[in-house]
Protein backbone atom coordinates (compact mmCIF):
# COMPACT_ATOMS: atom_id res chain seq x y z
CA UNK A 1 0.00 0.00 0.00
CA UNK A 2 1.67 3.49 -0.93
CA UNK A 3 0.66 6.72 0.45
CA UNK A 4 -2.37 8.19 -0.41
CA UNK A 5 -3.08 11.65 -2.34
CA UNK A 6 -5.97 12.85 0.12
CA UNK A 7 -5.45 15.24 2.41
CA UNK A 8 -4.29 13.88 5.90
CA UNK A 9 -7.42 15.04 7.63
CA UNK A 10 -9.46 13.33 5.55
CA UNK A 11 -7.25 9.52 5.53
CA UNK A 12 -7.68 9.81 9.36
CA UNK A 13 -11.26 10.23 9.23
CA UNK A 14 -10.77 6.85 6.76
CA UNK A 15 -8.94 5.08 9.62
CA UNK A 16 -11.64 5.73 12.11
CA UNK A 17 -14.03 3.35 10.02
CA UNK A 18 -11.44 0.47 10.66
CA UNK A 19 -11.63 -2.18 13.23
CA UNK A 20 -8.13 -2.24 15.03
CA UNK A 21 -7.48 -6.08 13.65
CA UNK A 22 -7.46 -4.57 10.59
CA UNK A 23 -5.48 -1.35 11.32
CA UNK A 24 -2.77 -4.09 12.74
CA UNK A 25 -2.99 -6.83 9.90
CA UNK A 26 -1.68 -3.52 7.47
CA UNK A 27 0.60 -1.81 9.70
CA UNK A 28 2.43 -5.49 9.36
CA UNK A 29 2.21 -5.39 5.71
CA UNK A 30 2.82 -2.26 4.92
CA UNK A 31 5.53 0.37 6.33
CA UNK A 32 4.04 3.49 4.33
CA UNK A 33 1.03 2.80 5.49
CA UNK A 34 2.18 2.12 9.60
CA UNK A 35 4.30 5.40 8.95
CA UNK A 36 1.37 7.09 7.88
CA UNK A 37 -0.56 5.47 11.18
CA UNK A 38 1.91 7.03 13.55
CA UNK A 39 1.36 10.25 11.78
CA UNK A 40 -2.26 10.20 12.55
CA UNK A 41 -1.73 9.06 15.86
CA UNK A 42 -0.21 12.30 16.59
CA UNK A 43 -2.73 14.02 15.86
CA UNK A 44 -5.26 13.08 18.88
CA UNK A 45 -9.08 12.92 19.02
CA UNK A 46 -11.05 9.87 17.16
CA UNK A 47 -14.29 8.45 18.09
CA UNK A 48 -16.77 8.18 18.31
CA UNK A 49 -17.03 4.30 17.44
CA UNK A 50 -20.73 2.81 17.42
CA UNK A 51 -21.04 -0.69 17.35
CA UNK A 52 -23.96 -2.61 17.02
CA UNK A 53 -25.72 -5.77 18.58
CA UNK A 54 -23.81 -8.87 18.29
CA UNK A 55 -19.73 -9.78 18.38
CA UNK A 56 -17.74 -6.29 19.74
CA UNK A 57 -14.55 -6.06 17.26
CA UNK A 58 -12.93 -3.12 18.89
CA UNK A 59 -11.89 -0.04 17.06
CA UNK A 60 -9.77 3.05 18.37
CA UNK A 61 -7.36 1.24 20.53
CA UNK A 62 -4.57 2.30 17.75
CA UNK A 63 -4.82 5.82 19.18
CA UNK A 64 -3.43 4.91 22.37
CA UNK A 65 -1.46 1.36 22.17
CA UNK A 66 1.81 1.46 20.17
CA UNK A 67 1.89 -1.56 17.94
CA UNK A 68 3.18 -3.74 19.73
CA UNK A 69 1.04 -3.83 22.67
CA UNK A 70 -2.13 -3.70 20.45
CA UNK A 71 -0.89 -7.00 18.74
CA UNK A 72 -0.45 -8.43 22.38
CA UNK A 73 -4.67 -6.87 23.38
CA UNK A 74 -5.90 -8.38 20.02
CA UNK A 75 -4.59 -11.60 20.73
CA UNK A 76 -5.73 -12.02 24.55
CA UNK A 77 -9.05 -10.17 23.31
CA UNK A 78 -12.43 -11.64 25.38
CA UNK A 79 -15.04 -12.41 23.49
CA UNK A 80 -17.44 -9.72 24.14
CA UNK A 81 -21.62 -10.05 22.75
CA UNK A 82 -23.12 -7.31 22.62
CA UNK A 83 -26.85 -7.26 23.83
CA UNK A 84 -27.20 -3.36 22.62
CA UNK A 85 -26.37 -0.78 20.46
CA UNK A 86 -22.76 0.98 22.30
CA UNK A 87 -21.17 4.36 21.30
CA UNK A 88 -17.81 4.57 22.87
CA UNK A 89 -17.10 8.14 22.31
CA UNK A 90 -13.19 8.21 22.17
CA UNK A 91 -10.17 6.21 22.95
CA UNK A 92 -10.25 6.64 26.26
CA UNK A 93 -13.73 5.08 26.87
CA UNK A 94 -12.70 2.34 24.39
CA UNK A 95 -9.64 1.61 26.22
CA UNK A 96 -12.14 1.66 29.61
CA UNK A 97 -14.47 -0.67 27.74
CA UNK A 98 -11.78 -3.04 27.06
CA UNK A 99 -10.22 -3.41 30.58
CA UNK A 100 -13.82 -4.05 32.09
CA UNK A 101 -14.76 -6.50 29.75
CA UNK A 102 -11.27 -8.63 30.60
CA UNK A 103 -12.02 -8.11 33.95
CA UNK A 104 -15.20 -9.80 33.66
CA UNK A 105 -13.40 -12.18 31.97
CA UNK A 106 -11.42 -12.82 34.43
CA UNK A 107 -14.07 -14.10 36.88
CA UNK A 108 -15.66 -16.43 34.40
CA UNK A 109 -15.03 -19.98 33.67
CA UNK A 110 -15.08 -19.79 29.76
CA UNK A 111 -13.87 -16.42 28.97
CA UNK A 112 -16.86 -15.15 27.29
CA UNK A 113 -18.41 -11.89 28.52
CA UNK A 114 -21.55 -10.14 27.41
CA UNK A 115 -22.76 -6.59 27.78
CA UNK A 116 -26.09 -4.60 28.36
CA UNK A 117 -27.96 -1.52 29.75
CA UNK A 118 -30.17 -2.29 32.22
CA UNK A 119 -32.58 0.79 33.94
CA UNK A 120 -34.97 1.13 36.59
CA UNK A 121 -38.47 2.49 36.76
CA UNK A 122 -37.90 5.81 38.57
CA UNK A 123 -41.38 5.72 40.56
CA UNK A 124 -40.16 2.04 41.47
CA UNK A 125 -36.74 3.49 42.77
CA UNK A 126 -38.38 6.48 44.45
CA UNK A 127 -39.95 3.69 46.57
CA UNK A 128 -36.65 1.60 46.82
CA UNK A 129 -34.78 4.80 48.48
CA UNK A 130 -38.12 5.56 50.38
CA UNK A 131 -36.85 4.34 53.78
CA UNK A 132 -40.59 2.65 54.35
CA UNK A 133 -40.95 -1.46 53.83
CA UNK A 134 -43.68 -1.99 51.62
CA UNK A 135 -43.83 -5.55 53.05
CA UNK A 136 -41.58 -7.10 50.30
CA UNK A 137 -38.37 -5.14 50.79
CA UNK A 138 -39.11 -2.64 48.08
CA UNK A 139 -37.61 -5.28 45.58
CA UNK A 140 -37.65 -3.99 41.89
CA UNK A 141 -36.21 -5.41 38.59
CA UNK A 142 -34.53 -3.32 35.92
CA UNK A 143 -34.93 -3.92 32.40
CA UNK A 144 -34.32 -5.76 30.45
CA UNK A 145 -34.16 -9.41 31.24
CA UNK A 146 -31.37 -10.84 28.82
CA UNK A 147 -30.99 -14.29 27.95
CA UNK A 148 -27.97 -16.60 27.96
CA UNK A 149 -27.04 -19.86 26.78
CA UNK A 150 -24.24 -21.71 28.61
CA UNK A 151 -23.40 -25.35 27.46
CA UNK A 152 -26.83 -26.04 25.72
CA UNK A 153 -28.57 -24.74 29.09
CA UNK A 154 -30.69 -21.92 28.78
CA UNK A 155 -31.04 -19.05 31.19
CA UNK A 156 -31.94 -15.48 32.04
CA UNK A 157 -30.21 -12.62 33.72
CA UNK A 158 -31.98 -9.74 35.30
CA UNK A 159 -30.49 -6.96 38.08
CA UNK A 160 -32.41 -6.37 41.12
CA UNK A 161 -32.45 -3.97 43.85
CA UNK A 162 -34.48 -4.34 47.45
CA UNK A 163 -33.73 -3.36 50.87
CA UNK A 164 -33.00 -6.72 52.83
CA UNK A 165 -31.96 -5.16 56.47
CA UNK A 166 -35.72 -3.32 57.46
CA UNK A 167 -35.54 -5.97 60.65
CA UNK A 168 -32.65 -4.12 61.84
CA UNK A 169 -33.15 -0.74 61.11
CA UNK A 170 -31.08 -0.37 57.68
CA UNK A 171 -33.38 1.06 55.29
CA UNK A 172 -30.70 1.31 52.45
CA UNK A 173 -31.37 -0.83 49.02
CA UNK A 174 -28.51 -3.07 47.62
CA UNK A 175 -28.29 -4.22 43.61
CA UNK A 176 -27.72 -7.83 42.93
CA UNK A 177 -27.97 -10.11 40.04
CA UNK A 178 -30.58 -12.23 39.39
CA UNK A 179 -30.41 -15.73 37.43
CA UNK A 180 -33.44 -17.54 36.25
CA UNK A 181 -32.59 -21.40 35.36
CA UNK A 182 -35.97 -23.36 33.64
CA UNK A 183 -33.69 -26.13 34.84
CA UNK A 184 -31.63 -27.90 37.52
CA UNK A 185 -28.56 -29.28 35.21
CA UNK A 186 -25.59 -30.59 36.46
CA UNK A 187 -23.34 -28.58 33.84
CA UNK A 188 -24.24 -26.02 36.10
CA UNK A 189 -23.10 -27.72 39.32
CA UNK A 190 -21.07 -24.65 41.62
CA UNK A 191 -21.71 -22.13 38.56
CA UNK A 192 -23.57 -18.94 38.69
CA UNK A 193 -23.77 -15.75 37.16
CA UNK A 194 -21.04 -12.44 38.14
CA UNK A 195 -20.92 -9.08 36.92
CA UNK A 196 -18.87 -5.82 36.72
CA UNK A 197 -20.01 -2.37 35.78
CA UNK A 198 -18.33 -0.60 33.21
CA UNK A 199 -18.58 2.58 35.23
CA UNK A 200 -17.75 1.38 38.40
CA UNK A 201 -15.49 -2.28 37.40
CA UNK A 202 -14.16 -2.81 41.24
CA UNK A 203 -17.74 -3.38 41.74
CA UNK A 204 -18.75 -7.27 41.50
CA UNK A 205 -22.13 -9.04 42.08
CA UNK A 206 -21.90 -12.74 41.93
CA UNK A 207 -25.08 -14.74 42.43
CA UNK A 208 -25.97 -18.64 41.76
CA UNK A 209 -29.60 -19.76 41.17
CA UNK A 210 -30.34 -19.79 44.71
CA UNK A 211 -28.04 -17.58 46.60
CA UNK A 212 -26.87 -14.35 46.52
CA UNK A 213 -22.64 -13.87 47.04
CA UNK A 214 -22.24 -11.04 46.51
CA UNK A 215 -24.34 -7.78 46.26
CA UNK A 216 -23.52 -3.84 46.39
CA UNK A 217 -24.80 -1.07 49.03
CA UNK A 218 -26.28 1.64 47.44
CA UNK A 219 -25.39 4.45 49.41
CA UNK A 220 -24.35 7.94 49.29
CA UNK A 221 -20.85 6.60 48.21
CA UNK A 222 -21.81 4.40 45.84
CA UNK A 223 -21.62 5.55 42.11
CA UNK A 224 -24.22 3.42 40.84
CA UNK A 225 -27.19 5.07 43.22
CA UNK A 226 -27.62 8.03 41.18
CA UNK A 227 -28.00 6.12 38.10
CA UNK A 228 -31.14 3.63 39.71
CA UNK A 229 -32.60 6.69 41.22
CA UNK A 230 -32.67 8.26 38.15
CA UNK A 231 -33.83 5.66 36.09
CA UNK A 232 -30.62 6.05 33.79
CA UNK A 233 -28.77 3.05 31.86
CA UNK A 234 -26.59 1.11 34.06
CA UNK A 235 -23.92 -0.22 31.53
CA UNK A 236 -23.54 -3.76 32.71
CA UNK A 237 -20.35 -6.82 32.23
CA UNK A 238 -21.68 -10.21 33.07
CA UNK A 239 -20.79 -13.90 32.60
CA UNK A 240 -20.90 -17.24 33.78
CA UNK A 241 -18.21 -18.37 36.80
CA UNK A 242 -17.84 -20.17 40.07
CA UNK A 243 -19.03 -18.78 42.79
CA UNK A 244 -17.22 -18.85 46.27
CA UNK A 245 -18.76 -17.79 49.78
Amino acid sequence: MGRTSLPKDVWVQCLEFLFDDSILELAVVSPNFKRTLIESRRTGGGGPWRHPSGPWQPAGLWRVLNFSCLSVEMKSLPAVILHCDIELKDPTEVSKFLNAAKAVASDTVDGRVMFSKFSFDPRESADLFSGFDDGAQNWCCAMPNVPIVFKGVEMECCLEAQCFDFEIGQNLPSLHLGCSCWDHHPVLEGLGLCCRPLISPEVRLKVSWDTIYEDHLLDATSPLSTLVRAGEALPIFFGVGRMKP
